[in-house]
């Protein structure tokens, strides 16, 4: 039988027929109710003017708002049980038409979510207890089998140093990959970094699809808005130490004319540049030059033309240089010469 309800918004009444005493209100005692208004938060219920007592959700804690829709139907069972109120007593909703439904938080990979575990990321979130290039996660509900594209996220307890493995609830450790699907390297996972893994069952293993203060893989670059990776960068412009550029020359193509001087004029003093970063030795003499595709080739005068690089710029060391020239005599025909290579020590000095 559905009773009506005779009290307010998060305080519930009904009368019965045979109205009810305190020695009635025993483990599943049920009543259904015609409610009113709708409940804004934790409610009550008293049937027969009896003492009232709160009405729970079936995950055994008070309404939030929303259970009892109004003009619906409500089905609440009385219990008494340890850590249920005190076990003084409580009306547990059942079912409510129209009302949201309280359920218990989910622990298996079949039970319902509550909207808070899910708000909160509880569900594929967890905290890694692993070492430095072994990571693993307790989740709950626990992790059985890996599924193609599935996301877990963890707090990592240490930075990597290397190559590095997931392994979550457990499960066999699988190579975590980054985003060149090539092994990890070290520093793109820092310890209390908020980390995102990939499952990609085709290459088995983890994509690092991120971590937060980590360095992030890349797959070299091929358009103008691709990120570049440092090994491409270095490969391009050269690196030691850290310094990019050293022992490089500056507009080694020659294509870069910021300068006053026009091809094959005299210089007016020594030392003076003609194109940029290039300058003639010589006063007097001139430097001719001609596009040739992507670079310009150089006519030299006499006297050289030279470019001065840094010595903070120049990695000491050992080199060999070897190369060609023409030698006439006086009296001879011109001998061609193969040059044989030259040893010298090259130490930086700041200019």
């Amino acid at each position: 039988m559905v009773l009506a309800d005779s009290g307010i918004a998060n305080a519930y009444a009904t009368t019965n027929a045979s109205p009810l005493v305190a020695g009635d209100l025993t483990t599943g005692l049920i009543q259904q109710i015609s409610i009113s208004n709708a409940n804004t938060g934790a409610a009550t219920f008293a049937p027969d003017g009896l003492t009232a007592k709160p009405i729970y959700g079936l995950g055994l804690t008070a309404l939030q708002g929303g259970e009892l829709a109004a003009n619906g139907v409500a089905v609440l069972m009385y219990l008494v049980a340890a850590g249920v109120n005190g076990g003084n007593g409580a009306w547990i909703l059942l079912a409510s038409m129209g009302g949201a439904l309280q359920i218990g938080a989910a622990t298996n990979s079949q039970h319902a979510i509550q909207a808070g575990q899910q708000q909160s990321n509880a569900l594929t979130y967890g905290t890694d207890t692993g070492a430095a290039n072994v990571y693993q996660v307790t989740y709950a509900p626990a992790i059985t089998a890996l599924k193609n594209g599935m996301v877990l996220e963890f707090e990592a307890k240490t930075a990597n140093t290397g190559a590095s493995t997931f392994s979550p609830n457990g499960l066999a450790a699988k190579p975590i990959i980054g985003g060149a699907h090539s092994a990890l390297q070290g520093g793109e996972i820092v310890a209390g970094g908020k980390v995102e893994v990939m499952w990609h069952s085709a290459l088995g293993s983890w994509a690092l699809l991120g971590c937060t203060g980590g360095a992030m893989q890349v797959q070299a670059a091929t358009q103008s808005q691709h990120a570049v990776a440092l090994g491409q960068m270095q490969a391009r412009t050269g690196s030691a130490g850290g310094l990019m550029y050293r022992n490089l020359l500056i507009n080694a193509a020659g294509n870069v004319f910021q300068r006053p001087y026009t091809s094959g004029t005299a210089t007016t003093s020594a030392g003076q540049y003609a194109i940029d970063k290039w300058k003639v030795a010589t006063s007097g003499q001139n430097l001719s030059w001609a596009s040739s595709g992507a670079y310009s080739i150089f006519t030299a005068p006499a006297g050289g033309v030279s470019q001065v690089i840094e010595g903070a710029s120049i990695i000491g060391g050992t080199y060999v240089l070897s190369g060609k020239g023409r030698l006439q005599p006086p009296s001879m025909a011109p001998l061609l010469l193969m040059a044989e290579p030259l040893f010298f020590q090259l130490i930086p000095t700041q200019l």
